[in-house]
C-alpha cells in the first residue's frame, strides 16, 4: 500500500496551513485514501489503477487546503441568513 501520508505531506510542502491543520489534513486525507484504496482492491480494481485513482483525488491539493483553512477559520454562524425586510417595507413596495 503506499504511504498517503509521505505523498499528502509532498503535496502540502508549499501549502499555507499551520503545522497543527497540516498534520490534521495530512491525517484526515491519508485515511480518506487508505479507505478508498482498499475498497477499490477489494471491487477488484488492480493495484496500480487503484493507487491512480487515489492520487487522482488530490490533484488539486492546495484548493482542498484552502477549503478547509475558511472552513476552520470561519464559525457555522458567523454569517447568519439574511431575513426578510420588515411587513412595512413590504407593504410600500406593493404601490
Amino acid at each position: 500500500m503506499p504511504d498517503w501520508q509521505r505523498f499528502i505531506r509532498e503535496k502540502l510542502a508549499d501549502a499555507a496551513i499551520s503545522g497543527i491543520e497540516r498534520e490534521n489534513l495530512i491525517a484526515e486525507l491519508a485515511n480518506h485514501l487508505e479507505d478508498l484504496h482498499a475498497e477499490l482492491l477489494a471491487s477488484g480494481i488492480a493495484e496500480p489503477e487503484a493507487s491512480a485513482q487515489c492520487r487522482k483525488q488530490l490533484i488539486d491539493i492546495h484548493q482542498i487546503a484552502a477549503a478547509k483553512r475558511s472552513t476552520l477559520s470561519c464559525p457555522a454562524n458567523a454569517h447568519p441568513p439574511r431575513s426578510s425586510p420588515p411587513a412595512r417595507a413590504r407593504r410600500r413596495r406593493r404601490r
